[in-house]
């Protein structure tokens, strides 16, 4: 019983602390596949050691994909509307740990030049 109900909503927890996502309830914006959180050990975990890395293998691998999404960030930052579209703003984190882009901190001059 607890499978079959806990299957269909993997999507709203995070595969490292198994909470819900941050903003989920009430929010349109579910993670398609299982993720990590924007929780700081969570992001932390799945930078460094590679955590929960499994379902993104192959997001990271498409280029065209990576590609694709830089675009349309590029686009959403540009735009009038880009706290609306940019909503929850991305994490985006340097190969040395530090946060470029923090949703704690949105700066949308930061993600239009990326």
């Amino acid at each position: 019983a607890y499978l079959n109900a806990r299957l269909p909503q993997l999507h709203r927890f995070c595969v490292n602390c198994d909470h819900t996502h941050i903003d989920f309830l009430g929010s349109m914006n579910d993670p398609i596949r299982p993720s990590v959180c924007r929780r700081d050990l969570c992001s932390w975990a799945f930078t460094e050691l590679g955590v929960g890395s499994a379902s993104t293998d192959e997001l990271a691998s498409a280029a065209e994909v990576v590609d694709l999404l830089l675009a349309i960030t590029t686009a959403a930052a540009t735009s009038d509307r880009a706290p609306k579209i940019l909503d929850p703003f991305p994490l985006l984190v340097n190969h040395s740990g530090k946060r470029y882009l923090d949703p704690d901190e949105p700066d949308y001059l930061k993600a239009r030049d990326i």
